[in-house]
């Protein structure tokens, strides 16, 4: 634990271990699917089982990743000292929109498809 603590010396704030997270989740994911949907010699069982739970983790990551995002604007909002400048109105108004992305792709998600 304490050779990780020099590795490590850069990661001051909690942005830079969920983008870490992330990452390591993305690839794990990334993996977990390569093999489960693109390997030749998997079973169609084992993909139809896979896929509800793929998406979900999918989604989660995603919402991780927007969690990630904010956490960084607010980061930078804090560090750089910003109160009332042009620059603190753009970062909140970004950290707006970043939200209400994932809430709309959250709810597109969410619910339920109509076939016209």
């Amino acid at each position: 634990m304490i050779e990780l603590r020099y590795h490590f010396h850069n990661f001051f704030s909690k942005n830079i271990y969920l983008s870490t997270e992330n990452r390591c989740i993305a690839n794990l994911q990334w993996l977990l699917g390569f093999f489960t949907f693109f390997y030749p010699r998997a079973e169609s069982t084992t993909r139809a089982n896979m896929a509800p739970w793929h998406a979900f983790f999918g989604i989660v990551l995603f919402f991780m990743t927007i969690v990630t995002a904010e956490t960084g604007l607010t980061q930078k909002f804090i560090f750089q000292g910003l109160l009332r400048s042009q620059e603190a109105l753009m970062i909140n108004f970004t950290g707006l929109l970043i939200l209400l992305f994932g809430i709309f792709v959250g709810l597109s998600v969410i619910l339920p498809r109509r076939n016209y």
